[in-house]
């Protein structure tokens, strides 16, 4: 019984266009399919990551009310000195980097960046344990937007990836027939 699964499910996914007269094109269609819903499974759980990295950071920032030089705080003070994602986000993540700003940082103009770049050396890095960090009062609309919106539920991320198995699945059971079909309307 589950030698007959087995071979079903193999040649499901083994399915070639190259079987095809018509088609005639070396291509596994099913693998593709399902390759693109395990690509696009870990393409949402990267997300929500990310999403997940940016949440913590705005949402710790407003609720100590960090709005201010005075009132900036580091990543111990608002308890997310373990995370290695936002430690690394806070001089790494343009999105983080336009609703923060850290205290003292004076960044490089284009030029200095460049010539940096050119010989091959790193521009001075603060420690992000050690930076006070705050939301200025010009960024304060998008960090309440994000705070307002921004969730990183991983029930919506699994259920994104059901979706993606779901379709592609439906659509590996579909595709021979409409191979058939295209085959069949490139004969005639």
């Amino acid at each position: 019984m589950e030698n007959y699964m087995l071979d079903d499910i193999k040649e499901y996914l083994s399915l070639n266009l190259n079987d095809y007269g018509n088609i005639n094109i070396n291509f596994e269609i099913n693998k593709f399919i399902l390759l693109c819903a395990v690509a696009m499974c870990a393409f949402s759980f990267f997300i929500s990551y990310k999403r997940s990295i940016l949440a913590d950071t705005v949402k710790q920032l407003l609720r100590h009310n960090a709005t201010d030089e005075e009132s900036a705080k580091t990543l111990g003070e608002l308890g997310l000195a373990g995370s290695r994602g936002i430690r690394n986000a806070i001089f790494t993540s343009a999105q983080l980097r336009r609703m923060i700003t850290v205290v003292g940082e004076c960044r490089p103009t284009y030029e200095e960046y460049v010539a940096a770049q050119k010989e091959k050396k790193k521009l001075d890095e603060q420690d992000p344990l050690a930076v006070r960090i705050y939301i200025p009062e010009e960024a304060m609309d998008r960090a309440r937007y994000v705070y307002n919106t921004y969730s990183s539920s991983v029930s919506h991320t699994l259920l994104a990836c059901v979706m993606f198995i779901s379709l592609a699945v439906c659509l590996i059971l579909v595709m021979p027939e409409l191979l058939t079909m295209i085959d069949n309307s490139l004969a005639a």
